[in-house]
């Protein structure tokens, strides 16, 4: 009886242990969560985030293919925009047909074409 009493012992103070490591843990992990949440809430204050920042940036590299107007078939005009009208249509090249969408741009300033090669 009396080997029980030890074991029973040292069994709870392990488990004693076990517990506080574990809400001490927990407690570090909920105050650095906190912690993180202020320094966001501090810099999203002090440094406004601009939603240009989150619009991609598409680069094209190397050659962009010329596409003949015979190979085009416009369908529907479908809208009217700030750089021109844009088509739904048909571009066909090496005996296949494609569903594409085309923009024909109209004459405009430096600072239009800038825009519209930007986007």
């Amino acid at each position: 009886m009396k080997h029980f009493l030890y074991i029973a012992g040292a069994s709870g103070a392990l488990l004693l242990l076990v517990l506080l490591v574990s809400l001490c843990m927990c407690v570090r992990r909920r105050s650095r969560k906190r912690q993180r949440k202020e320094a966001f809430k501090a810099n999203i204050k002090t440094n406004p985030l601009e939603l240009n920042a989150l619009i991609p940036k598409y680069q094209i590299h190397g050659h962009v293919p010329e596409i003949l107007m015979e190979h085009l078939r416009f369908l529907d005009v479908m809208g009217d925009g700030t750089f021109g009208k844009v088509y739904a249509g048909d571009l066909t090249s090496d005996g296949c047909t494609r569903p594409v969408i085309v923009r024909l741009v109209r004459e405009a300033s430096s600072k239009t074409k800038q825009d519209f090669r930007a986007r």
